[in-house]
């Protein structure tokens, strides 16, 4: 049995007597972290899981393990990227008015605004202002958010200030939605069903 170093407080051991093509485990605490871990060190596809878990659970979680190479692709984010003339004012805006939280911009040009699981990236760059013009005058959409309590998040963006173009309305389709425009032109649909 080896025993490879330890991370915090999580500890691999790897046996390699148990025939086949599979390797038996051990570890504490943060077990995805410990089998992707385990992948890396011994390069297999597959493994088998000794843990404190149902069969059921052991079963699913080989399953998941071993099916991961023929696994459909799945996107996990989609995140629009809006050209601004200056980052500072941008993020202090959707920090401040609608509650997006920052890192550190990448080399003063470009950043990236994240609230409840969503991003929106921000780009210091010159945009076409006709284009914005015509936008706006046609209400067109840059981005459309689903919220839920709606009501709340449109009485939090008129308190902090937002630029309101469409008041919070019903729509025929049983939601409301509202509205805003940013500094920089963008328009942003957020919406949802009726509180």
């Amino acid at each position: 049995m080896e025993r490879f170093p330890e991370f915090g407080t999580r500890t691999l051991l790897l046996n390699h007597t148990i025939p086949g093509s599979l390797d038996m485990i051990e570890w504490k605490h943060d077990t995805g972290l410990v089998m992707h871990l385990l992948q890396i060190v011994t390069g297999r596809r597959s493994i088998c899981v000794s843990q404190r878990m149902t069969e059921n659970q052991a079963d699913r979680q080989e399953r998941q393990m071993t099916s991961t190479t023929s696994a459909k692709p799945r996107l996990t984010s989609l995140a629009p990227q809006f050209l601004v003339d200056d980052l500072e004012p941008t993020i202090a805006y959707y920090r401040d008015v609608l509650g997006f939280a920052f890192g550190q911009p990448w080399n003063g040009f470009y950043a990236i605004g994240h609230r409840d699981g969503l991003e929106l990236h921000f780009k210091q760059a010159p945009k076409n202002e006709a284009e914005r013009q015509h936008r706006r005058d046609n209400q067109h959409l840059d981005a459309s958010a689903g919220v839920e309590g709606s009501e709340a998040f449109y009485a939090e963006c008129l308190a902090t200030g937002a630029k309101v173009l469409k008041p919070l309305t019903s729509t025929a389709w049983g939601t409301k939605d509202f509205y805003i425009e940013d500094p920089d032109g963008y328009i942003i649909c957020f919406g949802g069903r009726a509180d």
